[in-house]
């Protein structure tokens, strides 16, 4: 990160595990101004005026939004600020990493800015999407590297940036749980668990699955 200087813009992507994320990316980035990309549904009533304020920069999701490219693009060239977004546009259901755009790497080829990653770990494993959003004592990390300079945006293609970045967005969120032995102190663990594993590893019964206290049962076959 000493690669960057402390006034210079940058787009700086991170996963989206958790409800927690925007506090991290808070702290992290405590030390320079930056805008965010929000959903657009989140602007109404009174929050329209305090997500502005906040410098919330608001997109349509899963549909070409010009006035995204035109709003970030303004934010970085004029008022030299950071952009933070979320390529993965929603919360990981299942802890894996949701497909990115395939249009990433002539994005960040059209900002020509230098590129931040900023990956979470553990907020998944708290706070997960399946049991909605329900909070367990989990410790929380992130890892904030220096992915791509200005320079590198500009001499590499977009398919190798586009590349480059997917790789970063692959992860396991279970499978970093279970190499790091973290263990869950909760009573209630397993709820909401089948509808990430709706399929009984026994009797192969979709659909039948429950999860309840620290058990997942499969109504089919009792197993």
């Amino acid at each position: 990160m000493e690669l960057l200087k402390k006034d210079e813009p940058c787009l700086v992507l991170m996963n989206h595990s958790s409800f927690i994320d925007l506090e991290i990316a808070a702290t992290l980035l405590s030390d320079r101004k930056f805008n965010i990309v929000a959903t657009s549904d989140s602007f109404v009533g009174i929050m329209k005026w305090v997500m502005r304020l906040i410098g919330c920069i608001p997109t349509k999701k899963f549909i070409s939004d010009a006035g995204l490219i035109k709003d970030m693009l303004y934010c970085i060239k004029e008022l030299k600020s950071t952009v933070v977004m979320y390529p993965e546009a929603s919360y990981s259901f299942d802890g894996t990493a949701t497909p990115i755009p395939e249009t990433i790497g002539r994005f960040v080829k059209m900002l020509g800015v230098p590129v931040v990653m900023i990956c979470t770990y553990g907020a998944f494993t708290r706070q997960p999407l399946y049991n909605c959003l329900r909070k367990r004592k989990v410790d929380v990390s992130a890892d904030m590297k220096y992915l791509l300079s200005a320079e590198q945006v500009k001499n590499m293609a977009a398919d190798e940036i586009q590349e480059m970045i997917e790789k970063e967005f692959s992860f396991d969120n279970f499978k970093w749980q279970q190499e790091n032995k973290i263990s869950i102190p909760d009573a209630e663990r397993a709820e909401g668990l089948n509808r990430v594993l709706y399929k009984c590893p026994h009797c192969m019964t979709e659909s039948k699955m429950v999860g309840k206290g620290t058990t997942l049962t499969c109504e089919q076959c009792g197993k």
